[in-house]
Formats: C-alpha cells, sequence, structure tokens
C-alpha cells in the first residue's frame, strides 16, 4: 500500500472522523438539519456524520464526495441510520444535476477543502429548486460576491 493511499483511505477518514465528532458539533449539525426537507443533496458527505441528524422525514439523500477514502466509514455508518444514499464521486465544482433538482442542499464543514469554493456556491444555486434551502455549517472567512 502506497503512502498516499494509506494516508486518504485510512488515517485521514479516521481523523477527520474523531475531529468532526465533538459534541460541540454534533449539536451544531442537529440544529443544522432540523429544516432540511425533500429532495436532499450533501455535498462533500466525508464519513456520514452528518447522517443521524437529519429528520426522519428525509428517507433518500444524494450526495457528492470525490474522496472514496471516506466511503468505508460511511457504510458502516449508514448501517446505523434509516437511510438511503446514491453516492455521486465528484467534486461539488461541477455537480452531474440538472437545474433546479433539489428542495434542499447541505454542506458541512467542508467547503474549507474545495479550492473554487464559488464554483460551488454557483452550483448548489443552479441545482436548488426556486425557494429551496442551502444549509451549510461552515468556518473562517469567505468572501463570495456573486449575484444569486
Amino acid at each position: 500500500m502506497t503512502a498516499m493511499r494509506l494516508y486518504s483511505e485510512y488515517l485521514l477518514p479516521r481523523v477527520y472522523d474523531w475531529l468532526m465528532d465533538r459534541p460541540f458539533l454534533r449539536e451544531r449539525r442537529r440544529e443544522q438539519l432540523t429544516s432540511a426537507s425533500g429532495n436532499v443533496l450533501e455535498i462533500g458527505i466525508g464519513t456520514g456524520l452528518n447522517l443521524p441528524h437529519y429528520p426522519r422525514s428525509i428517507t433518500e439523500i444524494t450526495a457528492v464526495d470525490p474522496n472514496l477514502g471516506m466511503n468505508a466509514m460511511l457504510q458502516r455508518r449508514l448501517r446505523t441510520v434509516d437511510l438511503r444514499v446514491h453516492l455521486h464521486p465528484v467534486s461539488g465544482e461541477r455537480l452531474p444535476f440538472a437545474d433546479e433538482s433539489f428542495d434542499c442542499v447541505v454542506s458541512t464543514l467542508v467547503l474549507c477543502s474545495i479550492p473554487d469554493v464559488e464554483r460551488v456556491v454557483a452550483e448548489v444555486y443552479r441545482v436548488l429548486k426556486p425557494n429551496g434551502r442551502y444549509l451549510f455549517l461552515e468556518h473562517g472567512r469567505v468572501a463570495v460576491t456573486s449575484h444569486y
């Protein structure tokens, strides 16, 4: 196993999961997802830390995440919830979905890892239905200047 593969498939997912599953972040996730409804797209599902916090009315989620190294932990977490996830191994900068496809888009602590944040936000608003909701929990300073 190469060092890069060991890092991306074993070390990174475990460290990410441990760091991002702190009690105060769990509470923020729960608050963030309370208003999720309809057809949901999650940008950067990672190890699936959001899954236990979706309302019971959500039974199916479409998700994108280019890091398939997180997939083993995601699959384990999926066995603990009553949700079906359709995972697309792509980045948020080029979503393979039609315009106005989703009622709700979710991103949680992921924009800091994406080189072109402005492009991701443009894609989010492209795939959101009119009056759709973008629920995000992010950190840091964001300098996005676009007209949506």
